[in-house]
């Protein structure tokens, strides 16, 4: 029973194992289109920006209106923050919304929190393997065991009797 009981979790560990990589597979492929989208609005609302320079420094103050309409929301909290910061007149402004510490892009930062959560879903499911080759090796063990304790009366000798149970009992205790 001990060794039905040993292989039964083994498999069910070694289930669990391949049902956590696959949410985690799953939550890194997630990540991966949020930071790439997170990416893509980001050089969006950069190549705006830079769109908007170029037509503030021209005078045309109803083009450079409508860029600063095509900000993403994030982006524009930044670039207002940016504004006060005298950026034309200050040597020390930073040289962007992006790099102000109001600029969040949401999508980056989903990314990179799901990136991490797949990571520790990752970790549990090399826990559980774990867990399942430890089964596993008791399995065999238990086995082994088994094995030796029912060819052992097939043997008319005391002295090959008594060193198959000398061996049951070493395969035992290499477990432990």
């Amino acid at each position: 029973m001990a060794t039905a009981w040993s292989a039964y979790n083994a498999a069910k560990w070694d289930g669990h194992a391949a049902e956590l990589y696959g949410r985690a597979s799953t939550l890194r492929i997630e990540a991966d289109e949020l930071v790439t989208e997170g990416g893509q609005q980001r050089l969006l609302d950069v190549s705006t920006f830079n769109t908007w320079i170029q037509a503030r420094n021209e005078g045309n103050e109803k083009l450079a209106a409508l860029y600063v309409r095509r900000f993403s929301a994030e982006f524009k909290v930044a670039f207002d923050a940016w504004l006060k910061t005298n950026s034309f007149s200050n040597p020390t402004a930073p040289p962007g919304p992006s790099f102000m510490p109001e600029y969040r892009n949401q999508q980056i930062l989903q990314g990179v929190a799901t990136n991490q959560e797949a990571s520790r879903i990752f970790d549990e499911g090399t826990a559980a393997r774990k867990q399942s080759e430890e089964y596993t090796g008791t399995t065999v063990v238990l086995a082994t065991v088994l094995f030796l304790v029912a060819l052992s009366p097939r043997f008319r000798s005391r002295r090959v009797r008594f060193v198959l149970l000398l061996l049951t009992g070493a395969s035992r205790s290499t477990r432990s």
